[in-house]
C-alpha cells in the first residue's frame, strides 16, 4: 500500500544531526536563522519542530530559531532580542537592558520575558506589543555604529527596573571601562522628567567601578543608606599579609565581605586555579584570623541577608561598637 503522507512529516523520526548541518551552515554568529533560511536549505516546518523537540534547536522568536541551547537565561534574551530586531520592518537597535545583554553587563531585576528595542529613525512612533517594548531614541543619542550608547542603555535600565539595576550596571561597565563617569551623568539628565527618573541622577553618581560583583555593589548600597563612607577593594597590608577586602569603613577598622557562597561549591581543586570548597572555607577562615589578629571587625553578609540592610546595620554597628572600644582601651 502506497504512503501517501508528506516526506517532510517522515523526517521527524530521522537523524537530527544531518538536519541541523544544514541550518547551522545559515546561522548568523549568534547562531540565529529564520524559518525562511531554513526553508531555503530544505528544513521544512515539520523537520525544524523536529529540531526543536530534540533540543538541537530553541525557538526564540516568531518564526526564528537558535542554534542549540542557550546555557542561560539572559543568553536566551539576548537571542530573542536580536531575533525580534532582524524581525523588524523599521531600523531598530537593541535598547535598556537588552542592550546590556548584549554587552555582557548584569541584569540583576530585569524581565527577560520582554524585549526592548529602539527606532533609530524618526518614522512612525514607537510602540509596544506582547513581550516587544519600542522606545524612541533622542535625537543624537546613537553612537556612530548605530547602537544605544552604554551610559543611555543603563539609564534606561533604571527606568523600567528601579535605579539600583541602574546602579549594579553601571559598577560593572565603570570596571569593564565601556562609560566614564560623565557619560553617566548625562544619560540622567537626558532622561530627566520620565516617569522613574527622579533618583536615576543621585544612584548613578554613587557608582564605583571597583565593586566587583553584583552582591557587592548591593553591599555598598547599604552602607550608603547607613551614611558609612566605605572604600572598595580596600589593600590593607600587616606583617607578612596583604589582603583587598571587598569594603572598609573609611576611618574605621571595621571591614565587610559579601560571601556568594559559590567559590564553596566545588569538590576538589582545579586546573583553572580555583580551589575546592573546603579549601576556600580554610583559607578564608584563616584570612579572617589574619585581619582580626591586626585589630580589624570582619563583617561577612551573604546574598539573602543583603534583603535585610537592618539587620546588616545592625550587625555593622555592633562591629563598629566594639572596634571602638577595643581602640580605646589602653594598651
Amino acid at each position: 500500500m502506497t504512503d501517501h503522507r508528506h516526506m517532510d512529516d517522515l523526517a521527524v523520526t530521522a537523524p537530527a544531526s544531518p538536519m541541523l548541518a544544514d541550518v547551522g551552515v545559515l546561522a548568523d554568529e549568534w547562531g540565529l536563522f529564520c524559518a525562511a533560511d531554513a526553508r531555503h536549505a530544505g528544513v521544512g516546518p515539520a523537520r525544524l519542530a523536529g529540531l526543536v523537540g530534540s533540543g538541537a534547536v530553541t525557538s526564540v522568536w516568531r518564526g526564528w530559531y537558535a542554534v542549540g541551547a542557550p546555557e542561560s537565561r539572559e543568553r536566551l534574551h539576548l537571542l530573542r532580542a536580536l531575533a525580534a530586531q532582524r524581525s523588524m520592518r523599521v531600523p531598530t537597535t537593541l535598547s535598556h537592558y537588552s542592550e546590556l545583554a548584549r554587552l555582557g553587563l548584569p541584569l540583576y531585576r530585569a524581565n527577560l520575558d520582554h524585549v526592548h528595542l529602539a527606532m533609530t529613525t524618526g518614522d512612525g512612533w514607537p510602540r509596544s506589543r506582547g513581550s516587544l517594548r519600542l522606545h524612541p531614541v533622542p535625537a543624537g543619542a546613537l553612537t556612530p555604529e548605530g547602537r544605544v550608547p552604554v551610559a543611555m542603555a543603563v539609564a534606561a535600565t533604571g527606568l523600567v527596573c528601579g535605579p539600583l539595576d541602574a546602579l549594579i550596571a553601571a559598577d560593572a561597565a565603570l570596571r569593564l571601562e565601556l562609560v566614564a563617569r560623565g557619560e553617566l551623568a548625562e544619560a540622567a539628565e537626558l532622561l530627566r522628567g520620565h516617569p522613574g527618573s527622579a533618583l536615576l541622577g543621585p544612584f548613578l553618581a554613587i557608582a564605583d567601578g571597583r565593586s566587583q560583583s553584583v552582591g557587592e555593589t548591593r553591599l555598598r548600597h547599604a552602607f550608603h543608606l547607613m551614611r558609612l563612607p566605605v572604600i572598595p577593594q580596600a589593600k590593607i597590608v600587616g606583617r607578612g599579609f596583604t589582603a583587598y577586602v571587598d569594603l572598609l569603613v573609611e576611618g574605621e577598622m571595621v571591614v565587610a565581605e559579601f560571601d556568594g557562597l559559590v567559590k564553596y561549591g566545588r569538590s576538589h581543586d582545579s586546573v583553572d586555579g580555583w580551589r575546592s570548597g573546603r579549601s576556600e572555607l580554610v583559607a578564608e577562615k584563616l584570612r579572617e584570623d589574619a585581619l582580626r589578629d591586626l585589630g580589624y571587625e570582619v563583617v561577612r553578609v551573604t546574598w539573602s541577608e543583603l534583603a535585610d540592610p537592618r539587620g546588616i546595620a545592625v550587625r555593622v554597628g555592633a562591629a563598629l561598637t566594639r572596634s571602638r572600644a577595643r581602640r580605646r582601651r589602653p594598651s
